[in-house]
């Protein structure tokens, strides 16, 4: 009873914290405006949302997350009904790990790793943004817990939910997690060991089968899995790898661009046109050359990444979490990942004489350190174990405690010093995300709010950080594409010609794009003859170019030519009969002339 009362103290906590969090961040510009990868996911799920959850291609990557987000949307939630859900998982993670921990440790020990989770800062950081990662913690946690069932109840049920769940935790973001599942599943002893095997594989089989579906709709032809898996590979192995986030020179280094750049030059090299899943292939191979001749450079840049997975650099790729704290005062709460990380570590080498009971937590932490080490390091991708982590670290929390307790004062002084040395190793910041990359993002979010000022001071920052070294050539374009932007909401079309030069002469981008994007912010602010000049310029160079085609639609009916704007709707639609904005715009077109 006691305990009850102290897990719902813990729920509250996390429960206040999260509703703090989520009051403070509606008054934030970051938190109203998707950006980059949530921002594609964002249109990826209003597509589905709006097309009934039809698939349409035109997106890559794990179908899962977008297929959450777009029945938030088809139920009504928008943006804020999908932080309210990621916000309540979140609190039920705190459950999960609670129901976790008291079938591998003391009921103290589980409460302590419930509490953890609750106040980690990064959670609630997660949390409020469209990325996976939360979905991703949830099902991990939800995988750990099903495998932590006693062993002699509903074995086929079992074995189906947890074959279920690894599927599905590989549609969100793949690791070698549900690889340890099913080792741990042939390592038991239990009875039914060959029923639970068995239905592990088929729950394995028709999830990862309906993905392998999904995904056929997107990349046009059945695979499994995300058809960008040899792109990471390389990102994270290649000749210009560096353990962390980067993005070569033929590629830009946005989720909006860069599958398709990665497909371009894969095509150029091998001089024939691939599919993504061929282009996959490619850089697969591209990579496996690389390691077998440089094997040693392969070993040491793998230490390297597991060394950045533990430690506590702030490794953020778009999601400036050391920066956005200045802006929440919630998430400078001190749990976070320099904390639990060797604290973690303390417990998995405290609790070595209970690995056996422990050896879940053994098996996802390494399954899971492993995926991200075999491609690259960020902050958030680390984030889906965290729940796995803060087990962990409670007990090794746990075990000095006892230690001390049973007034063995060698063992808690050793465990203590472990600690420390640990904490001098993993804890320090050794290195911090770029200055210029925050206010790039920045810029981007106060434009979109409406405050060009804000935008324009912001991205002059960021311009200034770059000015000495552009960190990768199609970011200086972005850049001036940006400043015209901005430029135009404040009236001063000289300079956002000027910029628009400028964009176009970085030539980083394909030349219908150039046109396609500049059209698109002349569009926005209302100049409808400059938009109309550079979409015909973009069908000039690319007549196949679709969203072109539908944008210049868009443009015919606001200035009232009806006949021509219908052409513009279905010519997109001979292009790609499933492009749903050009549906949806022709259909909405012929119902207002039909009265």
């Amino acid at each position: 009873m006691k305990y009850r009362a102290l897990l719902f103290s813990v729920l509250v906590l996390g429960a206040a914290l999260r509703l703090a969090y989520f009051i403070r961040g509606a008054e934030d510009p970051f938190f109203r405006h998707p950006v980059l990868d949530a921002a594609y996911y964002s249109a990826w799920a209003e597509s589905l949302a709006a097309g009934g959850l039809r698939p349409t291609p035109g997106f890559w990557g794990g179908p899962l997350y977008p297929y959450f987000l777009a029945i938030i949307f088809r139920l009504g939630g928008g943006a804020a009904g999908v932080r309210v859900v990621q916000h309540l998982m979140g609190v039920a993670l705190c459950w999960m790990i609670y129901r976790a921990g008291k079938r591998i440790s003391a009921p103290g020990t589980a409460l302590l790793a419930a509490f953890l989770y609750a106040v980690y800062a990064p959670a609630l950081f997660y949390e409020g943004w469209m990325l996976g990662e939360t979905l991703a913690a949830f099902l991990t946690t939800a995988l750990l817990l099903t495998l932590l069932r006693p062993a002699d109840t509903g074995r086929a049920a079992y074995g189906l939910a947890a074959g279920a769940l690894s599927s599905l935790l590989l549609l969100v973001r793949p690791s070698l997690v549900p690889l340890g599942a099913f080792a741990w599943l042939v390592a038991r002893r239990a009875g039914g060991k060959k029923v639970a095997l068995i239905s592990f594989l088929a729950g394995f089989a028709v999830v990862g089968a309906a993905g392998g579906g999904l995904y056929h709709r997107y990349a046009g032809q059945f695979i499994l899995f995300s058809p960008h898996g040899g792109i990471n590979f390389w990102l994270g192995n290649g000749p210009g790898a560096t353990g962390s986030v980067w993005s070569p020179p033929f590629a830009r280094p946005s989720p909006v661009f860069q599958v398709e750049d990665f497909r371009r030059e894969a095509s150029r090299r091998t001089e024939r046109e691939l599919s993504l899943r061929e282009s996959s292939a490619f850089w697969f191979r591209e990579t496996a050359a690389e390691i077998a001749a440089r094997p040693a450079r392969f070993f040491s840049l793998f230490a390297r990444k597991l060394f950045l997975f533990f430690s506590g650099n702030d490794l953020s790729d778009i999601y400036h979490w050391s920066r956005l704290r200045q802006r929440l005062p919630l998430l400078t709460i001190p749990v976070d990942w320099r904390l639990i990380s060797p604290l973690a570590l303390l417990g998995i080498i405290a609790a070595w004489n209970r690995r056996r009971r422990l050896a879940l937590i053994y098996i996802f932490t390494g399954a899971y350190a492993a995926s991200i080490a075999l491609f690259f390091v960020t902050s958030r991708h680390r984030f889906p174990i965290v729940a796995v982590l803060c087990l962990a670290a409670a007990e090794g929390i746990a075990t000095v405690i006892e230690q001390a307790r049973e007034r063995n004062w060698l063992g808690s002084a050793a465990l203590i010093v472990m600690g420390a040395a640990l904490f001098a190793v993993f804890a320090p910041r050794r290195a911090s995300p770029p200055d210029y990359a925050f206010y790039f993002s920045a810029g981007e979010v106060h434009y979109r709010d409406g405050d060009y000022r804000g935008a324009r001071e912001f991205l002059q920052k960021a311009e200034q950080e770059m000015s000495d070294a552009p960190p990768h050539p199609s970011i200086g374009g972005g850049l001036h594409l940006a400043l015209g932007r901005a430029s135009l909401g404040l009236g001063e079309t000289e300079e956002a010609e000027r910029r628009f030069e400028l964009f176009q002469a970085t030539r980083h981008y394909p030349a219908p794009e150039i046109h396609f994007e500049i059209a698109g912010a002349w569009a926005e602010h209302g100049f409808l003859r400059e938009a109309e000049e550079n979409y015909l310029r973009c069908l000039e160079l690319d007549e196949d170019f679709y969203p072109a085609w539908n944008n210049l639609g868009v443009i015919y009916r606001r200035q009232g030519r009806i006949e021509e704007a219908a052409d513009a709707f279905r010519r997109a639609l001979r292009i790609n009969p499933e492009h749903f904005p050009a549906r949806a715009n022709l259909e909405r077109l012929e119902a207002r002339e039909s009265r």
